[in-house]
Formats: structure tokens, C-alpha cells, sequence
């Protein structure tokens, strides 16, 4: 499941020489990190499969796009890549495309700009476009708290909880803000992947958490109930703020463990 690594493989088709002439015009015109952007165009062209025949795999899905586009933004930062030199190479690749008699191709957008946390909103989607693989695969494993999927499940419930409580109430954004709208879009839509094919689904529902808050009723009252004592008590003030602090810090959790051998393990 180590999608974005894909991405990454070394060339190893018969379109080589084309991949090679179409990225030594491009990079022709760059004086500094050229070898280190030559390497990533000729990556991109085969990924963006934009020379592919009819016997190849021309797949280029809105899934396969959202998975090129976080391999793009992980190779932006492991190599400090600067984003505008990524936008002119898919700027240049688009104007030749009706040479190559093709309608599309995959979309570039840049992570950082349509989103807070993107490596989480990354890990979102990639578990969101594997649901299905997911699926079965919890469906085989037996309840253990020790099942890799299990624990993948958890981490990403995790994610999904804590930015759901800072940008969004009730699956609305808190601010007029497109970096509010688009991430509380994305968790809508995990959300509803995620109960549709495993929280709804007897075989799985016990295995896995639940999306629902942990923010019950129950909590919010006791939680006014300890803010009102604070107020009437002031010799028990720091106590209290204590309490309320440590509340929220038990909240955090390591959304990161070398351990799985996971989908988003090597971002």
C-alpha cells in the first residue's frame, strides 16, 4: 500500500528517449539544481502518462491524480523543491498535449495552499481512495488490538477527530476561509466513506473507532461545570486550569509510527 513511493521508481519503459529530449528542452532554460529538477520531470512525464500507447496503462482517475499530486508535495519538501519551476514544467507539458492528441492530464495543486496539516490531509486521502482494500482486509482479520490495519485505522480516526475539531463544527467550517471549506469538504467525505464501507458493516464495526466525537453532552457540562467553580473559587484557580489544560493535552496523540507498514509510512 506504499502508493506514493510509485511514483518515485526508477524509468524503466521504451518511452526513455522521449522522456529524456522532451526534459532537456524544459530544463535547458535553468542554471541552478538542474540535474535535481531533470530528474523530477522525467518522473512527472512518465506519471503523468501523457506518452502512453493503447497497450499501456493510461490511467489518470481523480484517485491516481490525488495520489500523483501527494507525491509531488512530498517531493517538495524532502527536496526543497521550488513549487513554481513544478507549475511552468506542467504549464509547458500542457501545451503540447494536443500534439499528442490528448484531451487531459492530471491537475497540479500544491498542498500547502489549499489546506492546513497537508501531510494529514494526505494520509486522509489515501486511506479514503484504499476504503475498499481496507475493507476486505478487516473483514478477514480477526479483533485484535495488536492488527496493523486495526492500529492504521486508529491513527487515522485520530487525525480525522482533531482536525474535524479545529476547523469544523457539524461539518461546517469555523471561518470563511478556503483553507476551512476545503479541508472540512475533505473530512465530510472521509466521514462518509468511512461509515458507509466499515462502521456500517457488521463484520467490521467492532474492530474499528467510531468518527463520533468525544465531546459528548455529558462532557460539556462537566467541563462548564469545572470553568463556573474556577470563576466562584479563586484560591483554586490554578488547580483547575491544570485540569482543563491536561484535558486538552491528553488529546494529543503521535499520528506517526515507524512501526506500520502503512500506507503513509514512508511520507
Amino acid at each position: 500500500m506504499k502508493i506514493i513511493s510509485i511514483f518515485s521508481l526508477t524509468l524503466n519503459t521504451n518511452n526513455n528517449q522521449l522522456y529524456i529530449k522532451f526534459c532537456s528542452g524544459i530544463m535547458n532554460t535553468r542554471n541552478k539544481d538542474k540535474e535535481k529538477y531533470y530528474k523530477l520531470c522525467l518522473k512527472l512525464i512518465r506519471n503523468l502518462n501523457i506518452f502512453c500507447s493503447e497497450s499501456e496503462d493510461c490511467n489518470t482517475n481523480s484517485i491516481y491524480c490525488i495520489n500523483l499530486n501527494s507525491w509531488l508535495y512530498k517531493s517538495i519538501r524532502e527536496q526543497e523543491l521550488d513549487r513554481k519551476e513544478i507549475y511552468r514544467i506542467f504549464y509547458i507539458i500542457r501545451t503540447v498535449l494536443p500534439k499528442l492528441y490528448k484531451k487531459d492530464m492530471c491537475k497540479y495543486y500544491y498542498y500547502g495552499y489549499y489546506y492546513f496539516e497537508p501531510i494529514n490531509i494526505i494520509k486522509l486521502n489515501i486511506f479514503d481512495s484504499n476504503m475498499k482494500i481496507i475493507e476486505e482486509t478487516l473483514k478477514k482479520s480477526t479483533y485484535s488490538y495488536t492488527c496493523p490495519y486495526q492500529k492504521y485505522v486508529k491513527v487515522v480516526v485520530e487525525i480525522y477527530k482533531s482536525m474535524e475539531e479545529k476547523y469544523c463544527i457539524n461539518s461546517k467550517p469555523k471561518k470563511k476561509a478556503h483553507k476551512y471549506t476545503n479541508i472540512c469538504s475533505i473530512l465530510k467525505n472521509f466521514s462518509n466513506s468511512y461509515n458507509e464501507y466499515l462502521y456500517k458493516n457488521d463484520l467490521i464495526k467492532n474492530k474499528i473507532p467510531s468518527l463520533a466525537s468525544d465531546f459528548t453532552p455529558i462532557g460539556k457540562l462537566l467541563r462548564s461545570r469545572k470553568i463556573l467553580k474556577t470563576r466562584r473559587n479563586i484560591f483554586h484557580e490554578h488547580e483547575e486550569k491544570e485540569l482543563l489544560y491536561n484535558m486538552h493535552d491528553n488529546m494529543n496523540i503521535n499520528l506517526y509510527n515507524k512501526k506500520y507498514d502503512i500506507a503513509y509510512a514512508n511520507l
